[in-house]
């Protein structure tokens, strides 16, 4: 997989779920996490971060792999009990709710 400008999607797992990820939300849940993100940005960045997670699955050659080899040495989607298929499905899915 080529390298991908996904700044929003960077951003949300290295600020969200990262190493301090209980800074920025609850840190109980996948759900309560990604609630938290969107609780704190604006639409123009809600709506980068799901063109990121689409670009990201177009451009992946095997998501899983990718996944790991993009962010598995700051996230690891096993510690919050999701696969990196369905943790991308949530957010974009959380998100795109969020304009209603």
């Amino acid at each position: 997989m080529k390298k991908l400008n996904t700044f929003w999607l960077d951003s949300l797992l290295a600020i969200n779920f990262g190493q301090d990820y209980d800074l920025f939300g609850s840190g109980e849940s996948v759900e309560a996490q990604i609630d938290a993100w969107i609780a704190d940005s604006p639409p123009a960045v809600r709506h980068g971060l799901i063109g990121d997670i689409e670009q990201f699955i177009e451009e992946s050659d095997n998501l899983e792999e990718d996944f790991e080899s993009c962010y598995g040495a700051e996230f690891s989607t096993e510690l919050w009990d999701t696969t990196p298929s369905d943790f991308l499905s949530l957010i974009k899915e959380k998100v795109s709710k969020s304009f209603s």
